[in-house]
């Protein structure tokens, strides 16, 4: 009995023994799945990194080239006139309009400002704005003296005044065209007083340099309005 129960319990402890073990090859795989779902993130991450870095690029690349295009749309849209020195007045070319100074203000219309005997020489100017009044200043000071072609010098006029009466280099004086010469005003070094003060339908005769004589001839409706602006070479 006791040889049976010992070979049952003989058989079992053989049967237990050869039980099979528990093998790793399940783990192993679990662990290359692991693997591989790691490097996919950061093939993924490295991916987006990239694209960051391109779109910054792009970005910037775009930012260029908008910038580029509104400079040239900006330089495209300048606009052109016709600048009349003599009469202080401007012709728009694109809007066909003249634009001149009537009672301190500036005005745009279809017809030339009344009372202008003619127009003299003109000069071709460029602004990036319709209110070219606002530059009238910088195109008096550069063209008063003649500097432009083809020059107020090739106009042929007859002297307006006697050449003893001209005033003096740096001097200014007003001529009244219906008063005789000894009944016109002395000569003052102050000339912006005199235009500041100029009656109407005066000229004030200024002297720019020693070979040349300006005559602001003013409105005689509208006060301290030049209706024609004429350069004299004095011989």
């Amino acid at each position: 009995m006791a040889d049976v129960l010992f070979g049952k319990r003989t058989k079992v402890k053989n049967l237990q023994l050869q039980i099979p073990r528990i093998k790793q090859p399940v783990c192993l795989k679990m662990q290359t799945k692991y693997n591989d779902t790691s490097s996919v993130f950061k093939t993924l991450f490295i991916f987006v990194a990239i694209f960051k870095f391109l779109m910054k690029k792009i970005v910037f690349i775009i930012a260029i080239l908008l910038q580029c295009t509104f400079s040239n749309s900006a330089f495209a849209t300048l606009y052109k006139y016709y600048f009349y020195p003599e009469v202080n007045t401007y012709y728009d070319v694109s809007g066909k309009r003249w634009v001149f100074k009537q009672d301190d203000f500036w005005v745009r219309n279809v017809s030339m400002p009344e009372g202008i005997e003619r127009l003299g020489q003109r000069v071709t100017v460029w602004s990036d704005s319709k209110e070219i009044w606002y530059e009238n200043h910088i195109h008096v000071a550069k063209y008063e003296n003649g500097d432009y072609e083809p020059t107020w010098t090739r106009i042929k006029e007859t002297f307006p005044i006697p050449k003893e009466s001209v005033p003096n280099v740096g001097s200014c004086r007003y001529w009244f065209p219906e008063k005789k010469d000894n009944e016109q005003p002395a000569e003052s070094s102050n000339c912006d007083e005199l235009r500041n003060k100029a009656p109407l339908g005066v000229w004030v005769l200024s002297r720019t340099c020693k070979n040349i004589m300006k005559i602001e001839k003013y409105s005689s409706a509208a006060p301290g309005v030049v209706r024609q602006l004429r350069y004299y070479y004095i011989k």
